[in-house]
């Protein structure tokens, strides 16, 4: 058989597929999800796919799936198979893991502006709610650049994260 593995940079990603793999009967071919890796792909006529839906990669996704079985290995795509992870319960256990070795001063350092980052932290966020405690979220770079093309004054990540520590 033969499979296609969409993934992104991620060793653990590719690691797991090859070690799940060994002793089967399958021949893995590894692509970007960017239009290259998608070009490449439909050129090695893959039997299946497996694969990390990205932004703006859902749509080429599903239009593969719909010719071939996809296991899906970050987000709950329709008419796939997929293994994810509970982005929303795996902040909210480490939060409350947090408060219950007696921290109060508890707060989160988002610095990925995808999908699964915003629903770790509105884990975070109920954690801390629920605890009656301030849910403090520090955004990343990509905040920083937003805030900047608006004019904004506001201070940076690093300088609100610095004052927070203090």
């Amino acid at each position: 058989m033969r499979v296609a593995v969409l993934a992104g940079l991620s060793g653990a990603v590719s690691r797991g597929v090859r070690s799940y793999a060994r002793g089967r009967p399958w021949l893995l071919a590894f692509y970007h999800p960017d239009p290259a890796g998608f070009r490449d792909m439909h050129a090695y006529r893959a039997d299946a796919i497996i694969c990390e839906v990205w932004q703006g990669t859902r749509d080429k996704v599903l239009h593969a799936a719909a010719r071939m079985p996809l296991v899906e290995l970050t987000d709950d795509v329709p008419g796939a198979c997929c293994v994810a992870v509970d982005s929303v319960g795996s902040a909210r256990m480490a939060t409350e893991h947090l408060l219950g070795r007696g921290l109060r001063a508890v707060a989160y350092a988002n610095f990925l502006m995808d999908p699964f980052a915003q629903k770790r932290v509105e884990g975070y966020r109920g954690a801390m709610e629920r605890a009656g405690l301030p849910a403090i979220v520090f955004d990343g770079p990509a905040a920083d650049r937003r805030r900047r093309r608006r004019g904004s004054a506001a201070p940076t990540v690093e300088q609100a994260l610095a004052a927070w520590l203090v």
